[in-house]
């Protein structure tokens, strides 16, 4: 050969060049060098490597000295191990991620995430690892492995789903912690907010945003989390780092669900129900779907908000009038305005106790 060899060109790619340079067939190299032609073209493919006794006679053929083939044949086989490594790697980090789907839905989770669909498996568990806090498989299977035990109310008709509610859960944290509220948490200040949140939700302007004004000037953090498929969640409270965080979905867009979801989890946290490392879950019932389970907790919890929104004192002096939709609507709505106070939420209140849920809706009971 008149010019010096790349050295990151295969021995093959070397081998048929010079063949075609020479026109010499592999049928006649691989019988002058005493191997089957078969040999010969895996050696060319690169599907068998050079042996050793045939380098001084390849060389020759190849008119390069022995210690620059070994050099190329070298580091050709080293690309090949480092090329065998990454894909044992990459089939590795593929059955870890599929155990982790067995817990929550990945493909959701890295979407969230920005992740490009055609992204490695290492990168889709750098991204469940690092952007969403997971743990190793086993401690994430643990922490997941009660997970409806912490949904205090649920129904037979409501989105039960362990697998979607632990991938929601994983959202929720990741959006929350993102932004740690800066002053301290201190739970003898809770019935003051409590007075304060009264006004926000019975007003109901600029809602959301007063919301968590309010919530991260005590110390709590507040993030809406759109739910997910299969997980009718209205609520969820945790505490990190010595601040607990409170997480809604406004799933139905509701003034009512809303007050009532927040002052829930308030309550939550304020009678103790919420520490560190035991989050709870609120899967809240729609209209009359059927109530199959409610523990102590959840109707401590229910106490508390129903009695932050409207006080019992004021409540025993609502209208009673007959079982008629119309009737109690127009009645509670003028009840609701001479008391200064939301008339969805009142009737929200009014549903909840009487199962009557056929009430003209309108505008006005959004979140606004």
């Amino acid at each position: 050969m008149e010019d010096t060899p790349n050295i990151m060109i295969s021995p093959g790619d070397l081998i048929k060049k010079e063949l075609q340079s020479r026109m010499i067939s592999q049928k006649d190299l691989a019988e002058s060098l005493g191997i089957g032609t078969s040999h010969m073209s895996e050696i060319i493919k690169g599907s068998r490597k050079i042996p050793i006794s045939l380098i001084p006679k390849i060389a020759d053929f190849l008119e390069m000295s022995e210690a620059d083939l070994l050099e190329i044949v070298s580091r050709v086989e080293l690309k090949r191990k480092k090329e065998a490594l990454a894909t044992e790697e990459e089939i590795k980090m593929e059955e870890l991620l599929s155990k982790y789907d067995e817990i929550v839905n990945v493909a959701v989770l890295l979407k969230k995430a920005g992740l490009a669909r055609k992204s490695t498996s290492a990168e889709k568990i750098n991204t469940l690892i690092n952007y969403y806090g997971l743990s190793d498989i086993e401690t994430t299977k643990n922490n997941f492995k009660n997970l409806s035990e912490r949904c205090f109310r649920r129904s037979s008709a409501t989105g039960l789903d362990t697998r979607m509610i632990a991938t929601w859960v994983i959202e929720a944290e990741a959006a929350s912690k993102k932004q740690k509220p800066k002053e301290e948490f201190m739970p003898e200040k809770i019935q003051d907010l409590t007075t304060d949140l009264y006004k926000v939700f019975h007003e109901n302007h600029n809602t959301l945003e007063k919301v968590k004004s309010l919530l991260y000037s005590h110390g709590i953090g507040f993030s809406v989390v759109e739910k997910e498929q299969r997980a009718s969640i209205d609520g969820y409270s945790f505490f990190h780092e010595n601040h607990p965080y409170i997480v809604v979905t406004c799933r139905f867009n509701r003034i009512d669900n809303l007050a009532f979801t927040v002052m829930h989890e308030l309550g939550h946290i304020k009678l103790g129900h919420v520490q560190e490392g035991c989050p709870m879950i609120n899967i809240d019932c729609n209209t009359d779907e059927d109530i199959t389970e409610i523990s102590k907790e959840e109707a401590a919890a229910d106490e508390f908000a129903t009695e932050s929104l409207i006080p019992k004192r004021l409540w025993n002096l609502a209208p009673r009038v007959t079982l008629d939709p119309f009737v109690i609507q127009q009645r509670y709505t003028e009840w609701a305005k001479k008391n200064t106070l939301n008339r969805w939420i009142v009737l929200g209140r009014v549903s909840h106790e009487t199962g009557m849920y056929r009430f003209k809706s309108d505008d006005s009971r959004k979140i606004n």
